[in-house]
């Protein structure tokens, strides 16, 4: 165990520069994006169709959250939050670990370019809630 500290102001920039870079893939992104999964997604929500293809528990999110608003945007700010609050773990566990802000800020920088933001939810939902299916 580390018994290595981060200064208080190392945090509260770290929060801030996540915090900015959040308002900015706001403006850029807000309300999301409807491919063709996402439209499927939708349809069967709307029917109160559950399928094997999508995990029914995030159809039946998308059925509750269209509710108060029409999708993606509202499930686009739920999934932004948990992007941007994993930047900030990780970006702390590395100062944590006494890793330097540079290499603290490349890696959240890889995390939270608009590039890394579209990709990564993707793979995050196909890969990591994929693999017990294909167990």
């Amino acid at each position: 165990m580390s018994d290595r500290s981060v200064v208080p102001t190392q945090t509260w920039a770290l929060a801030g520069a996540i915090t900015l870079v959040g308002l900015f893939h706001i403006y850029l992104f807000y309300p999301g994006t409807m491919d063709w999964d996402s439209a499927g997604i939708a349809k069967m929500a709307a029917n109160g169709e559950y399928t094997d293809w999508f995990l029914p528990t995030y159809i039946f999110l998308w059925s509750v959250t269209d509710r108060i608003a029409p999708n993606p945007g509202v499930i686009w700010l739920l999934q932004e939050p948990l992007l941007l609050g994993g930047a900030f773990m990780l970006g702390l566990s590395l100062l944590r670990l006494g890793r330097s802000t540079l290499s603290v800020a490349l890696v959240a920088g890889l995390i939270l370019l608009p590039i890394g933001h579209l990709e990564l939810p993707g793979f995050w939902r196909d890969g990591w809630s994929g693999w017990p299916r294909a167990a």
